[in-house]
Protein backbone atom coordinates (compact mmCIF):
# COMPACT_ATOMS: atom_id res chain seq x y z
CA UNK A 1 0.00 0.00 0.00
CA UNK A 2 2.90 2.26 0.90
CA UNK A 3 4.33 1.69 -2.58
CA UNK A 4 1.40 1.92 -4.15
CA UNK A 5 0.40 5.03 -2.71
CA UNK A 6 4.17 7.00 -3.61
CA UNK A 7 3.81 5.94 -7.31
CA UNK A 8 0.57 7.43 -7.47
CA UNK A 9 2.31 10.78 -6.22
CA UNK A 10 1.25 10.88 -2.76
CA UNK A 11 4.11 12.28 -0.66
CA UNK A 12 5.73 10.32 1.89
CA UNK A 13 3.62 12.18 5.06
CA UNK A 14 0.37 12.06 3.79
CA UNK A 15 0.90 7.95 2.64
CA UNK A 16 2.16 7.23 6.07
CA UNK A 17 -1.34 9.18 7.45
CA UNK A 18 -3.23 7.37 4.94
CA UNK A 19 -1.51 4.15 5.98
CA UNK A 20 -2.60 4.73 9.93
CA UNK A 21 -5.92 5.13 9.19
CA UNK A 22 -6.37 2.18 7.60
CA UNK A 23 -4.10 -0.12 9.98
CA UNK A 24 -6.72 -2.07 12.38
CA UNK A 25 -3.36 -2.62 14.08
CA UNK A 26 -3.60 -0.06 17.28
CA UNK A 27 0.05 -0.64 17.67
CA UNK A 28 0.94 -0.25 14.14
CA UNK A 29 -1.60 2.76 14.01
CA UNK A 30 0.56 4.46 16.73
CA UNK A 31 3.96 4.00 15.29
CA UNK A 32 2.66 5.43 11.61
CA UNK A 33 1.48 8.32 13.81
CA UNK A 34 4.65 8.51 15.37
CA UNK A 35 6.56 8.22 12.51
CA UNK A 36 4.32 10.31 10.31
CA UNK A 37 5.35 13.57 13.86
CA UNK A 38 8.77 12.91 12.99
CA UNK A 39 8.54 13.10 8.84
CA UNK A 40 6.70 16.26 9.64
CA UNK A 41 9.86 17.42 11.69
CA UNK A 42 12.09 16.55 8.49
CA UNK A 43 13.62 13.46 9.75
CA UNK A 44 13.88 10.73 6.95
CA UNK A 45 11.39 7.98 7.02
CA UNK A 46 14.49 5.24 7.47
CA UNK A 47 15.39 7.10 10.76
CA UNK A 48 12.12 7.39 11.92
CA UNK A 49 11.55 4.19 11.28
CA UNK A 50 14.62 3.45 13.10
CA UNK A 51 13.19 4.59 16.39
CA UNK A 52 10.50 2.05 16.31
CA UNK A 53 12.79 -1.19 15.84
CA UNK A 54 10.08 -3.42 17.25
CA UNK A 55 7.86 -2.60 14.61
CA UNK A 56 10.45 -2.09 11.59
CA UNK A 57 13.17 -4.59 11.19
CA UNK A 58 16.53 -3.75 10.44
CA UNK A 59 16.34 -4.91 6.85
CA UNK A 60 13.22 -2.62 6.46
CA UNK A 61 14.97 0.17 7.82
CA UNK A 62 18.17 -0.28 5.77
CA UNK A 63 16.24 -1.38 2.64
CA UNK A 64 14.14 2.63 3.18
CA UNK A 65 17.73 4.24 3.80
CA UNK A 66 19.08 2.31 0.86
CA UNK A 67 15.56 3.86 -1.58
CA UNK A 68 16.15 7.12 0.11
CA UNK A 69 19.61 7.68 -1.22
CA UNK A 70 19.14 5.50 -4.69
CA UNK A 71 15.80 7.82 -5.40
CA UNK A 72 13.56 4.46 -5.65
CA UNK A 73 11.88 4.66 -2.60
CA UNK A 74 8.61 3.23 -4.15
CA UNK A 75 10.75 0.39 -5.74
CA UNK A 76 11.93 -0.54 -2.68
CA UNK A 77 8.95 -0.68 -0.96
CA UNK A 78 7.36 -2.59 -3.46
CA UNK A 79 10.53 -5.25 -3.23
CA UNK A 80 9.78 -5.49 0.60
CA UNK A 81 6.07 -6.42 0.25
CA UNK A 82 7.35 -8.83 -2.25
CA UNK A 83 9.68 -10.11 0.21
CA UNK A 84 7.42 -10.22 3.09
CA UNK A 85 4.62 -12.25 1.32
CA UNK A 86 6.70 -14.46 0.29
CA UNK A 87 8.53 -15.13 3.50
CA UNK A 88 4.57 -15.39 5.12
CA UNK A 89 3.99 -18.35 2.58
CA UNK A 90 6.90 -19.83 3.30
CA UNK A 91 6.70 -19.95 6.94
CA UNK A 92 2.61 -21.06 6.45
CA UNK A 93 4.19 -24.37 4.38
CA UNK A 94 6.43 -25.06 6.64
CA UNK A 95 4.31 -25.19 9.84
CA UNK A 96 1.46 -26.70 7.76
CA UNK A 97 4.13 -29.46 7.53
CA UNK A 98 5.24 -29.66 10.95
CA UNK A 99 1.55 -29.15 12.43
CA UNK A 100 0.28 -32.73 11.69
CA UNK A 101 3.55 -34.82 12.76
CA UNK A 102 3.61 -32.85 15.92
CA UNK A 103 -0.31 -32.83 16.67
CA UNK A 104 -0.33 -37.09 16.16
CA UNK A 105 2.61 -36.85 18.65
CA UNK A 106 1.17 -35.01 21.53
CA UNK A 107 -1.80 -36.91 20.91
CA UNK A 108 -0.01 -40.18 21.15
CA UNK A 109 1.76 -39.04 24.61
CA UNK A 110 -1.95 -38.25 25.56
CA UNK A 111 -3.46 -41.46 25.08
CA UNK A 112 -0.62 -43.32 26.37
CA UNK A 113 -0.98 -41.59 29.77
CA UNK A 114 -4.43 -42.04 30.14
CA UNK A 115 -4.22 -45.84 30.01
CA UNK A 116 -1.23 -45.67 32.64
CA UNK A 117 -3.95 -43.68 34.65
CA UNK A 118 -7.31 -45.04 33.72
CA UNK A 119 -6.84 -48.29 31.71
CA UNK A 120 -4.14 -50.44 33.59
CA UNK A 121 -5.15 -50.06 37.06
CA UNK A 122 -8.56 -51.42 36.12
CA UNK A 123 -6.31 -54.68 35.28
CA UNK A 124 -3.98 -54.35 38.53
CA UNK A 125 -6.28 -56.32 40.34
CA UNK A 126 -7.12 -59.08 38.27
CA UNK A 127 -3.16 -59.67 37.42
CA UNK A 128 -2.59 -59.87 41.68
CA UNK A 129 -4.48 -63.04 41.55
CA UNK A 130 -2.59 -64.24 38.40
CA UNK A 131 -0.16 -67.03 40.28
CA UNK A 132 2.16 -67.47 36.72
CA UNK A 133 5.27 -64.87 36.50
CA UNK A 134 4.29 -62.01 34.37
CA UNK A 135 6.38 -61.02 31.38
CA UNK A 136 8.87 -57.97 31.79
CA UNK A 137 6.38 -55.98 29.51
CA UNK A 138 3.54 -56.55 31.45
CA UNK A 139 5.34 -55.60 34.77
CA UNK A 140 6.66 -52.44 32.99
CA UNK A 141 3.44 -51.24 32.23
CA UNK A 142 1.85 -52.00 35.86
CA UNK A 143 5.21 -50.08 36.96
CA UNK A 144 4.61 -47.43 34.85
CA UNK A 145 0.70 -46.61 35.58
CA UNK A 146 1.89 -47.14 39.62
CA UNK A 147 4.64 -44.23 39.23
CA UNK A 148 2.29 -42.14 37.11
CA UNK A 149 -0.86 -42.72 39.56
CA UNK A 150 1.02 -41.49 42.74
CA UNK A 151 3.82 -39.09 40.91
CA UNK A 152 2.42 -37.52 38.06
CA UNK A 153 3.44 -34.00 39.74
CA UNK A 154 6.87 -35.08 39.42
CA UNK A 155 6.25 -35.37 35.53
CA UNK A 156 4.38 -32.24 35.59
CA UNK A 157 7.51 -30.37 37.06
CA UNK A 158 10.14 -32.38 34.97
CA UNK A 159 8.54 -30.87 32.01
CA UNK A 160 7.94 -27.60 33.39
CA UNK A 161 11.93 -27.95 34.45
CA UNK A 162 12.82 -28.79 30.67
CA UNK A 163 10.89 -26.15 29.07
CA UNK A 164 12.75 -23.39 31.42
CA UNK A 165 15.95 -25.17 30.79
CA UNK A 166 15.60 -24.49 27.03
CA UNK A 167 14.68 -20.75 27.17
CA UNK A 168 17.62 -20.63 29.52
CA UNK A 169 19.76 -22.04 27.57
CA UNK A 170 18.70 -20.14 24.07
CA UNK A 171 19.79 -17.25 25.99
CA UNK A 172 23.54 -18.47 25.98
CA UNK A 173 25.01 -17.86 22.39
CA UNK A 174 27.58 -21.00 22.95
CA UNK A 175 24.24 -23.97 24.02
CA UNK A 176 21.87 -21.88 21.60
CA UNK A 177 24.42 -22.72 19.03
CA UNK A 178 24.12 -26.39 19.95
CA UNK A 179 20.49 -26.90 20.16
CA UNK A 180 20.60 -25.07 16.85
CA UNK A 181 23.16 -27.17 15.41
CA UNK A 182 21.09 -30.45 16.76
CA UNK A 183 17.49 -28.76 15.48
CA UNK A 184 19.44 -28.90 12.06
CA UNK A 185 20.29 -32.34 12.69
CA UNK A 186 17.20 -33.84 13.42
CA UNK A 187 15.76 -36.71 11.07
CA UNK A 188 13.43 -35.47 8.60
CA UNK A 189 12.88 -32.13 9.81
CA UNK A 190 16.09 -31.12 10.26
CA UNK A 191 16.44 -30.79 6.56
CA UNK A 192 13.15 -28.83 5.72
CA UNK A 193 14.38 -26.36 8.47
CA UNK A 194 17.36 -26.33 6.78
CA UNK A 195 16.22 -25.51 3.19
CA UNK A 196 13.67 -22.71 4.62
CA UNK A 197 16.86 -21.28 6.17
CA UNK A 198 18.58 -21.40 3.02
CA UNK A 199 15.66 -19.77 0.93
CA UNK A 200 15.24 -16.91 3.56
CA UNK A 201 18.86 -16.43 3.33
CA UNK A 202 19.06 -15.94 -0.41
CA UNK A 203 16.08 -14.45 -0.33
CA UNK A 204 16.91 -11.33 2.02
CA UNK A 205 20.18 -10.99 0.12
CA UNK A 206 18.51 -10.61 -2.99
CA UNK A 207 16.21 -8.06 -1.48
CA UNK A 208 19.21 -6.07 0.43
CA UNK A 209 21.75 -6.28 -3.30
CA UNK A 210 18.78 -4.97 -5.23
CA UNK A 211 18.42 -2.01 -3.40
CA UNK A 212 22.07 -1.41 -3.15
CA UNK A 213 22.84 -2.12 0.56
CA UNK A 214 26.40 -2.68 0.97
CA UNK A 215 27.46 -6.36 1.23
CA UNK A 216 28.79 -6.19 4.83
CA UNK A 217 25.69 -4.55 6.00
CA UNK A 218 23.83 -7.24 4.26
CA UNK A 219 25.30 -9.90 5.86
CA UNK A 220 25.05 -7.92 9.31
CA UNK A 221 21.21 -7.77 8.71
CA UNK A 222 20.93 -11.57 7.22
CA UNK A 223 22.72 -12.73 10.28
CA UNK A 224 20.16 -11.07 12.52
CA UNK A 225 17.33 -12.27 10.54
CA UNK A 226 18.07 -16.02 9.69
CA UNK A 227 17.14 -17.93 12.75
CA UNK A 228 16.37 -21.84 12.50
CA UNK A 229 13.23 -21.68 14.93
CA UNK A 230 10.02 -20.23 13.30
CA UNK A 231 8.90 -16.95 15.39
CA UNK A 232 6.30 -14.34 14.09
CA UNK A 233 9.05 -11.92 13.88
Amino acid sequence: QFSTLLKAGVTVVDSTNILASQTSSKTLKKTLLAVEEDLRGGIPLSQAAAKHKKVFTPMFINMVYAGEAGGNLDGTLERLATYYEKQHRTRQKVRSALTYPAFVGVMAIVVVIFMLVKIVPTFVSMLKNYKASLPAVTRLVLSASGFMQHYWWLVVLILIGVYVLLVVLRKNKTSKFYLDYALLKFPIFGKLVQKSIIARMTRTLSSLFSSSVPILQALSIVEAIVEPTFRTS
